[in-house]
């Protein structure tokens, strides 16, 4: 039982956690991971694990295959398996007295990171055409939980079979990554389904990475003491905009100190703009029955607008059947950015009227976005609308010096707080990879990544008992506007994926470029095929051993200067380098099938998306980019003696550089 001691003690948190669930007695639980529909891993040493009373003996079989383990003092045990020769059923497993039905043995494979992982098939571009289909070799696991401060070694979730209802609520990325593994290799696929939309990565560092990397334990304990303080930053934020308001005459002139009796209108299906004639003050009113049993009396507010995430400045007074309530912030050190408006218990009625009083002195506040009560979302129809009074839209001396937004506050971004609640509880987990699309919410941060990405890496390869665990992720997509500055200096999402693309420094790594699948309009673009695709070209090529499968786009091998030209060699063309045909216009967002004309920046160029720049550091788009055999010669009239070049480095480049076997070269600069 060694492996029990490197992989199922994660840290002491996590012993004492498991303590309590050993309180359960002598019923044997395995974890939620092996339940009804599940996919096992076929290797000799597949895993099995849950909780006992410390002590107790757990039998496991399936496939023919079984094994016997103890409990540990901890409440913890560890079955292995072996499955190498097991077909892949379905089968029966039994776990002590449990039974456990419809278990097949392939291939396992986690997939975790932010929205796009967690994106799903029925919001995908082929929901229509996948979502029906029934393939039962294909399954995903959706780990639930959240955010927690120590390790938890329990996760929840629940085993997903393909077919309609279902397909649509797997991974989008997961499930086409899947298919094409499942229809290359013939064995059954799981996909263990770990994501949480606007995640960043270091609420994926397990505590011990945070320790032991001097580089990471510093950013991450600079995050860290950021939430710990955040109230006391948030009062020096709404100061410095008092200060603002007061400056230029755009304080709260509050003519109403209790809600207004007349001027009321209703508000009408999804009108979202509460107030119409600008920024200043406007009052909602609506009738909210009580909560329904076992829910507080509580309203509570997101302080965000979840619509496009700007950090909402609305100074908020909440009034409950005529009384004025105080607010108050979540206690939890990873929620501070909760509003809480508690009305007494003996003033929650049958029938209540909430009224909230919104100011702010710059913007039309979008309000309608985030009010709940008593845990339920309070819906758009209901909602009446008194507009106090207005200002007028700034001038731009009053928007040039507004005090910088408050950074977030959220959940999904406290350091560790999801492996704590979606990763710990895996371990130790048999799997045959990882993949991953994370990155969007760090690009604020770009350089910080380079470093956190890769020990986040080691990390979770170290706790799962495999130093080179297959390991691959999707490099940003294209997002925001097309850019037509070749030296914009605010290229956050470019550097973000030069940190990316630096982790196929450790072995058995791999990456997706999408820098051709983004939308303009949308961070979740809606082709999650392509990704999904890209991801298991590379691991049926390196994993699996099918090495006529290509996996490759072309990559700059080296750059020679000649003349006032620059040649850059590629490596990985296949049979070529290709400049593909970008056409007339460009997508914008795809959901509403929205498109924009495509205006190029090199018109003359064979290859778009190479830029030039001289010793004095200026960055100009390039006159002529010509494929020559494995490389482009590159070359500008305003930079006669071109010192550097790029590919496709901006937010959203234009674009059309790829090889013979259909991938998109990758990007290069800085």
């Amino acid at each position: 039982m060694k492996k029990l001691k490197s992989t199922a003690l994660l840290c002491g948190a996590i012993s004492l956690a498991i303590l309590h669930c050993a309180a359960l007695g002598g019923t044997v639980e395995p974890s939620a991971l092996f339940s009804d529909n599940a996919v096992l891993l076929k290797s000799p040493d597949t895993a099995i694990f849950g909780f006992a009373k410390p002590g107790e003996k757990v039998s496991v079989s399936v496939a023919g295959a079984s094994a016997e383990a103890i409990a540990g003092t901890d409440g913890r045990w560890i079955a292995r398996l072996d499955l190498s020769a097991a077909d892949k059923g379905p089968h029966t497993m039994k776990i002590g007295g449990k039974t456990v039905n419809n278990v097949i043995v392939g291939e396992v494979w986690l997939a975790s990171g932010q929205s796009n992982m967690a994106f799903k098939m029925g919001s995908a571009d082929d929901a229509k055409e996948e979502c029906d289909i029934v393939n039962p070799d294909i399954r995903c696991f959706l780990v639930g939980g959240g955010v927690e401060e120590k390790p938890n070694p329990r996760i929840s979730g629940r085993w997903l079979l393909t077919g309609p209802a279902k397909t649509c609520e797997m991974t989008a990325v997961g499930y086409h990554f899947a298919k094409n593994l499942n229809t290359a290799l013939g064995v059954p696929v799981g996909i263990v389904e770990s994501a949480i939309g606007a995640s960043a990565i270091e609420a994926w560092c397990d505590p011990e990475t945070m320790a032991v990397d001097p580089v990471v334990k510093a950013e991450l304990d600079a995050q860290t003491a950021f939430f710990d303080n955040y109230l006391e930053y948030e009062r020096r934020c709404e100061a410095e905009l008092v200060e603002w308001q007061t400056k230029f005459g755009r304080a709260d002139m509050r003519k109403f100190t209790i809600p207004p009796e007349t001027g009321w209108r209703e508000l009408s299906g999804q009108e979202a703009e509460s107030f119409r004639h600008g920024p200043g003050a406007v009052w909602l009113r609506r009738k909210v029955p009580s909560p329904a049993a076992g829910r507080p009396a509580e309203i509570l507010r997101r302080r965000f607008i979840e619509k496009d995430w700007l950090f909402d400045t609305s100074a908020v007074d909440v009034f409950w059947n005529g009384r004025r309530l105080e607010r108050s912030f979540a206690q939890n050190r990873v929620d501070k950015n909760l509003e809480y408006y508690r009305p007494d218990a003996g003033d929650v009625l049958a029938e209540n009227t909430l009224e909230i009083r919104f100011f702010n002195a710059e913007s039309i506040p979008s309000v309608l976005y985030s009010t709940w009560f008593g845990g339920m979302r309070l819906p758009y129809p209901g909602w009446s609308v008194c507009e106090e009074f207005s200002l007028p839209y700034l001038k731009a001396e009053e928007r040039a010096s507004i005090p910088p937004r408050q950074k977030f506050c959220l959940p999904q971004h406290w350091p560790s707080g999801l492996f704590n609640g979606k990763i710990a509880g895996l371990i130790p987990m048999s799997l045959s990879g990882i993949i991953w699309y994370q990155g969007e919410t760090n690009t604020s941060r770009p350089e910080e990544y380079e470093s956190l990405f890769p020990a986040m890496i080691k990390s979770w390869r170290r706790l799962l008992g495999k130093p080179e665990l297959p390991f691959a992720w999707c490099q940003l997509a294209g997002f925001h506007k097309k850019d037509d500055n070749a030296d914009n200096p605010d290229v956050r999402w470019a550097r973000l994926r030069m940190s990316q693309d630096r982790a196929l420094r450790l072995p058995m790594t791999g990456q997706a470029v999408l820098i051709d699948v983004g939308e303009a309009w949308d961070i979740h673009p809606r082709d999650k095929r392509t990704p999904g695709a890209r991801l298991a070209a590379w691991a049926l090529n390196r994993v699996y051993g099918r090495k006529d499968l290509p996996y490759l786009g072309p990559r700059v091998e080296k750059v020679e200067r000649a003349g006032d030209r620059m040649v850059v060699t590629f490596a990985d063309c296949a049979n070529g380098l290709v400049a593909r045909d970008l056409g007339d216009k460009c997508l914008m967002r795809s959901s509403t099938n929205s498109y924009a004309p495509l205006v190029r920046n090199s018109p003359d160029a064979q290859v778009e998306g190479f830029s030039l720049c001289g010793a004095d550091g200026k960055w100009f788009w390039a006159d002529e980019a010509k494929i020559s055999g494995n490389t482009v010669v590159v070359s500008s009239k305003s930079v006669p003696d071109p010192v550097n070049v790029r590919y496709a480095y901006a937010e959203n480049p234009v674009a059309n550089l790829y090889n013979t076997d259909g991938f998109p070269a990758v990007p290069f600069g800085e």
